[in-house]
């Protein structure tokens, strides 16, 4: 019954603090703007294209996968050649590297430029991750980490 009733009263002491902080939130909180910026951007070709390239894209990768029998891509994905696999050191030094590159992007777009076409941040998300990083995943592969064995 003691530990019953200290259960209980250790949920209502994390209810109480939980909703202390959600009565808090609204106090320190600023508008975001998570896919917008301060000024527009001129798209090279009319929307209309950008519209129907995205749409002939997802239909025609919706229509690969149902024509293709589903043992093809059972035996495609058993294919897969293991590449890029490294040791643990190697490991450690590419993720402190990768860790060093995003300081450094994120220090640039906190304190660099507002001009999106002069800050590297957003031209290296744009660029490498969305565009780049995509185009590599469906030209070599999908990446796998190397199975732990414990």
């Amino acid at each position: 019954m003691a530990a019953d009733s200290e259960h209980k009263s250790i949920s209502a002491r994390a209810l109480g603090i939980a909703l202390s902080a959600a009565a808090l939130v609204p106090h320190f909180t600023t508008p975001a703007f998570a896919h917008a910026s301060e000024r527009g951007y001129v798209m090279l070709l009319p929307t209309g294209y950008y519209v129907v390239g995205g749409a002939v894209a997802v239909a025609a990768s919706f229509l690969v996968l149902a024509v293709l029998p589903p043992r093809l891509l059972e035996r495609i994905s058993a294919s897969r050649l293991p590449i890029g696999q490294f040791g643990d050191a190697a490991r450690i030094w590419i993720s402190m590297l990768a860790f060093a590159v995003l300081a450094i992007l994120v220090a640039a777009g906190i304190l660099g430029s507002r001009d999106p076409l002069s800050n590297p941040l957003p031209l290296t998300v744009w660029t490498l991750v969305w565009v780049g990083l995509t185009l590599l995943q469906g030209a070599i592969g999908f990446f796998e980490p190397p199975h732990m064995c414990g």
